[in-house]
């Protein structure tokens, strides 16, 4: 028990460390950069949703683009 409070421990530094070091809002990107962001994005075993639970991205088929634009 002892190892998993721990292992929950670290976890939780790594996630807060990760959102601080994170691109903040309105923050310009090179090409390069955003395609490695997306690259490491895409990496990831669970790459839909973010550590805190936050969805990273949604996928828009084109009848749905099609249907918001009208």
């Amino acid at each position: 028990e002892e190892q998993d409070q721990k292992s929950n421990y670290k976890n939780i530094i790594a996630k807060h460390i990760a959102r601080y070091q994170s691109i903040q809002a309105g923050q310009r990107l090179s090409t390069e950069e955003m395609q490695f962001l997306i690259d490491q994005l895409f990496a990831c075993d669970d790459h839909t949703w973010s550590p805190f639970g936050s969805r990273c991205y949604t996928t828009i088929g084109l009848d749905e683009i099609i249907k918001r634009l009208k």
